[in-house]
């Protein structure tokens, strides 16, 4: 018996589901798609019928997670202001539910293959042209707006010091903004 293509359509859906929270918490090469579907709730033979390599998957996965983010962060406001003090929250940078793949994956990619460093150019342009769909402001002003906000998450989920955690999310948002301003 056949299934219903609205079950492969699920399917693919928990495995993407699945493939973008373990990416963005460990990496590309941390991950190995038994972990994925395993992750998934299905076999690794299934894998095959929804993608043809693991790159394949991660390419889709990352992106979805980048464009999940997005919307989970200015589905509220068209405030670039507000998106900035979202992204630059303690909630975001605590939240095991929303991972920007941007601040998570950053120094990983740095020493990865030249796909997977396409892949994450391409989630980052994207980023900012969402952003600078929100403000249409001067496209080097959002370049450097997400260049802090990313990086200054990216830093405050890599210490142990929660104090300067806290700061460093502050500081960043707050020059964000600033440079918004101008």
């Amino acid at each position: 018996m056949a299934w219903k293509e609205s079950h492969k359509l699920e399917s693919r859906q928990r495995i993407l589901a699945a493939a973008a929270e373990l990416f963005t918490r460990k990496g590309f090469n941390q991950v190995g798609i038994d972990e994925v579907m395993l992750a998934a709730g299905m076999t690794r033979g299934a894998f095959y019928a929804h993608f043809n390599s693991k790159i394949e998957l991660y390419e889709e996965a990352i992106l979805s997670a980048g464009i999940a983010a997005a919307q989970r962060f200015s589905e509220d406001t068209n405030h670039l202001d507000h998106i900035v003090d979202s992204y630059l929250s303690e909630a975001h940078l605590h939240s095991p539910d929303i991972r920007c793949p941007l601040a998570c994956l950053v120094s990983d990619v740095a020493h990865d293959d030249e796909r997977v460093k396409q892949i994450y150019t391409r989630l980052f342009k994207g980023f900012t042209h969402h952003l600078n769909k929100k403000d249409r402001s001067d496209p080097n002003t959002v370049l450097l707006q997400s260049v802090l906000m990313i990086g200054g998450l990216a830093l405050a989920r890599s210490l142990t010091d929660q104090t300067l955690a806290k700061k460093i999310l502050h500081l960043s948002g707050r020059a964000a903004k600033t440079i918004h301003a101008q």
